[in-house]
């Protein structure tokens, strides 16, 4: 014996709908006190999401920051219309979020709530950003110091020390590692350059071919292409007596020079030309100037390497250093330049190191010991003119070891003279 039911729904337009048909198995109107505070708590969820991992991949922020409450304004619907309610959920969650940090960060239960700074250093470091944007970093930190003492909070996690003890403990070998500053600059590579690699035995591992191209043998190899260098430096202002001449752009081109022959076993002939005609130079200052920006706040240059039109300066720096090394790498080596060593064509290692390592190098390699080295003798230059008595006596110190006749290019006294020493 069986038992048939039979059920017959005629749907007509304007009397039945499917929630009819199918009713919801349960539905939860929470009131509107309690929807907020759901939205309130996410928003703190999300903090500690932040603090403990700092992600910045888009699939996770994006999600975090977006699609969560976006979807949690559906708790406001009964309430609101569907734009007020995502209104009204966006601020409760993302000013949570906001609100949250800032607490945090300014309140006693901060790691480094001890250490005394100025306070939007210690809500974000957006504002040493806009510091270095107008070129005063250096000016700025020493205020700081001055008045908080030798060690400053210039960031919400970051200690500013002014403290010569700590050199050897905090950057040092066994110091404390990397942070990801060197990444923001580099706009977060897959294979970062050898200054941005924070695991120490890989950073230990490719730093050998660098070793070997630096060792005391190697060094001399390059007194030639510096002493060529010098002479064609000093011959070009001579030539320009009585001018009046930019010295710290003249300085830029003779390291940029030299570094293009130690480098790449030559590139440019800046000096020669008396312009940078190719714009290498104000390429690579334009650059550097938006990558120390990028420094300080390494989560936007993540984000900057997405769209092609933003940081055009740095990313063209970027691909004109790769294609150099790119060309390098590809005609092998004339003279011993550093990618002798770094493409191992010396053949000092068994298992060559991989191509796109020795690529990753290259931007690296180019700026390392050129824009450094173009800043200390700017500035070297810059302190002696202002200080006569430094100057009379430096050249005083000079001239005894390197009397008329004496090779002035010779290192051989430079370990016996403290006080040049003591100028750079």
């Amino acid at each position: 014996m069986s038992i048939t039911a039979t059920m017959k729904i005629e749907m007509q337009p304007g009397l039945l709908t499917t929630a009819d048909v199918f009713p919801q198995l349960w539905e939860v109107e929470l009131p509107l006190r309690d929807g907020i505070l759901a939205i309130v708590f996410c928003g703190l969820v999300a903090h500690a999401i932040f603090k403990r991992w700092e992600p910045m991949r888009l699939s996770v922020v994006f999600p975090l920051l977006v699609l969560v409450p976006g979807f949690l304004s559906t708790l406001l619907s009964p309430h609101f219309s569907r734009t007020q309610s995502i209104c009204v959920a966006f601020l409760a969650y993302i000013g949570t979020l906001l609100t949250s940090i800032v607490l945090y960060r300014i309140g006693p239960f901060h790691p480094l709530a001890r250490y005394p700074g100025p306070l939007p250093a210690r809500i974000s470091k957006l504002w040493h950003v806009w510091i270095v944007s107008r070129g005063k970093q250096h000016l700025y930190l020493q205020r700081m110091h001055e008045k908080y003492g030798d060690v400053v909070r210039m960031g919400p996690n970051e200690l500013c020390i002014r403290d010569a003890s700590c050199i050897i403990p905090v950057m040092g070998a066994t110091g404390l590692p990397k942070g990801p500053s060197w990444a923001g600059r580099n706009l977060h590579p897959k294979i970062p350059a050898l200054i941005a690699d924070r695991d120490p035995a890989e950073h230990a591992r490719r730093r050998k071919p660098w070793n070997r191209a630096f060792n005391t043998s190697s060094l001399r190899e390059f007194q030639p292409v510096i002493v060529k260098r010098v002479h064609e430096l000093v011959e070009c202002l001579g030539e320009r007596q009585g001018q009046i001449i930019d010295l710290a752009e003249w300085v830029s081109w003779f390291t940029y020079d030299f570094m293009g022959d130690m480098v790449y076993g030559g590139w440019t002939d800046m000096m020669k030309n008396g312009s940078d005609n190719e714009g290498l130079w104000h390429l690579i200052k334009s650059g550097l100037d938006v990558a120390v920006l990028y420094e300080h706040a390494p989560w936007i240059s993540y984000y900057t390497a997405m769209f092609p039109w933003v940081g055009n300066d740095l990313k063209t720096m970027r691909k004109m250093g790769f294609a150099r090394t790119e060309q390098r790498y590809q005609q092998g080596s004339t003279t011993r330049d550093l990618f002798y060593y770094l493409s191992n064509e010396d053949g000092a290692e068994k298992v060559p190191p991989p191509r796109h390592i020795v690529i990753g190098d290259g931007v690296l390699a180019l700026i390392a010991g050129s824009d450094t080295t173009a800043t200390v003798l700017s500035n070297t230059l810059w302190c002696l003119l202002c200080h006569p008595e430094a100057y009379k006596r430096l050249q005083e110190e000079v001239d005894k070891f390197y009397p008329p006749g004496e090779d002035s290019l010779d290192g051989k006294y430079v370990n016996d003279m403290p006080y040049l020493e003591a100028v750079v």
